[in-house]
C-alpha cells in the first residue's frame, strides 16, 4: 500500500502530465499548472518542517493570500476567504481512511 506523500505525489503527476483533470473535467493546462503549483508548495512545506520554519511558511502564504485578495478590492478578499473557508471545511471533513474520494454531501469545490 502507498504511503499519503506516495498518493500525493502520484496524484500531482497525473495532473501535471495531463493524464487526469481537476475535479470532474479533463485535463487542460489549467490542471497542468495546478498540479505544478501543488507539488512545489508541497516540496516548500517539507523544506520548512525539515528547518522548523512551518510558521514562517504559513505566514508567507497568508500573506501572499492577502496580497492577492486586497488587490481586487472586498469581493477579492470575501473570495480569498470564502475558498480557505471551505478547503478547510473539506479537509476536516476528510476521511483519511477515504482520502481521494468525492465528498457525499454532493458539494463541489469553488473552481480556482
Amino acid at each position: 500500500m502507498d504511503d499519503p506523500k506516495s498518493r500525493f505525489r502520484k496524484a500531482i503527476a497525473s495532473l501535471m502530465e495531463g493524464k487526469r483533470g481537476l475535479g470532474r473535467e479533463p485535463a487542460d493546462a489549467r490542471s497542468r499548472f495546478v498540479g505544478a503549483c501543488l507539488l512545489t508548495f508541497e516540496q516548500m512545506l517539507s523544506d520548512a518542517i525539515r528547518a522548523k520554519v512551518v510558521d514562517a511558511y504559513v505566514d508567507v502564504l497568508a500573506w501572499e493570500l492577502a496580497v492577492l485578495g486586497s488587490g481586487a478590492g472586498p469581493a477579492g478578499i470575501a473570495d480569498v476567504v470564502g475558498r480557505l473557508e471551505w478547503h478547510l471545511g473539506h479537509l476536516a471533513d476528510v476521511d483519511p481512511e477515504g482520502a481521494g474520494r468525492e465528498r457525499d454531501d454532493g458539494t463541489e469545490p469553488r473552481p480556482h
